[in-house]
């Protein structure tokens, strides 16, 4: 004996419409918080510079002491919060974009 059940997918009339309404608010608040995340990532690089410069500058003053005291001390320490101060701006910079990567995901 067969049964043939009647298929409800073929019955089913697909008169569906999407619309889809632009609000002028959306984009404004996508500019806002566009606007945000360069402001995150800009501070993160300027803490990270000025963090790494001076730690940079007083420990690279440091060795330079140790090695050559007098011009050792500016050219180490110059060299220091140089070079460090760079690396902290990247590294601020790596660091806001994981803070803004979890603000996303919680949203």
């Amino acid at each position: 004996m067969n049964v043939n059940f009647p298929n409800p997918a073929n019955k089913i009339e697909t008169n569906l419409k999407v619309e889809y309404n632009h609000d002028p608010l959306s984009d404004q608040a996508y500019d806002v918080l566009s606007n945000m995340e360069r402001s995150a990532k800009m501070e993160g690089r300027w803490a990270g510079s000025i963090l790494g410069g001076s730690m940079g500058a007083k420990y690279g003053a440091m060795i330079g002491t140790a090695i050559f005291p007098g011009p050792g001390t500016a050219i180490g320490g110059f060299a220091g919060g140089l070079i460090l101060g760079i690396a902290g701006s990247y590294g601020g910079d790596w660091f806001a974009q994981k803070v803004i990567d979890i603000t996303e995901v919680v949203q």
